[in-house]
């Protein structure tokens, strides 16, 4: 069985989705918000498999899925009683109104199946148990109006109807899915030449010109290791280059 390849957004395409979908929320606040700033995408679209992990425990979460595509919306709390606040002008103190959450969550319930209705416009829902969830070629954009924010995760097929082209197909291969997850971020490695067990007895009487013996045998390779959790990565043998100590690894 042959791996599918993972479909992956080039900025360009990320660009077009991030446009159309500003053009969806201009349409859609026009028509919801009486006060308040028009929601926009915060930040630039990215190839959600690449995103931070999506909130575990939103204040509301509302999805439909088609034939043609599907689009979930996390809105956080604090986003949710924005839009409420923005779409009726009301600034009531909920802690003084007993219905105030049955109220915005009714409202925003509405508002939110709104913009759905507009990023999937006459297209027949279909029902389904499986919510969506980042992978191969989904789309997330943060929107939000500066007060508030939500997250707008976008199925690989309505993500290609917003950016107009067909996504950059990438080898399913193990190594490029970790590249593309780790990105930039730096792993302190520590390289161990094995260890020893002392007697406290034994460590206060140690001096210069001690010779301690290690657990490593002399023809076995030193160990490199994720510093922070211990883990090993890989075994190395000592040597040098420019003046510097290093390592050759030897084996994963």
């Amino acid at each position: 069985m042959q791996p599918q390849p993972y479909r992956i957004f080039t900025a360009s395409n990320l660009a077009a989705i991030q446009h159309a979908v500003n053009d969806s929320l201009s349409a859609w606040s026009d028509h919801w918000f009486s006060t308040g700033t028009p929601m926009t995408a915060l930040s630039a679209a990215t190839n959600a498999h690449v995103s931070p992990a999506l909130p575990s425990d939103p204040g509301l979460c509302i999805e439909r899925q088609t034939r043609e595509g599907g689009c979930r919306i996390l809105c956080s709390t604090s986003a949710m009683q924005q839009l409420y606040c923005n779409a009726t002008g009301d600034r009531f103190n909920k802690a003084t109104h007993e219905d105030a959450n049955t109220l915005i969550h009714h409202l925003v319930s509405n508002m939110l199946n709104a913009l759905l209705a507009t990023l999937l416009p006459g297209h027949a829902i279909v029902p389904t148990d499986l919510p969506m969830h980042k992978g191969s070629g989904t789309v997330l954009l943060n929107v939000g109006d500066g007060n508030g924010s939500a997250s707008i995760l976008l199925s690989y097929a309505l993500a290609q109807r917003l950016a107009g082209s067909t996504p950059s197909s990438v080898p399913r291969n193990p190594l490029i899915s970790r590249k593309s997850v780790i990105g930039h971020g730096q792993l302190k490695v520590l390289v161990s030449a094995g260890h020893v067990e002392l007697r406290l007895a034994d460590l206060a009487e140690l001096t210069p010109g001690h010779v301690i013996r290690l657990n490593l045998k002399t023809d076995q390779p030193f160990i490199m290791e994720n510093a922070t959790t211990g883990m090993k990565l890989c075994a190395a043998h000592l040597g040098q280059r420019e003046h510097h100590k290093a390592v050759q690894l030897t084996q994963s």
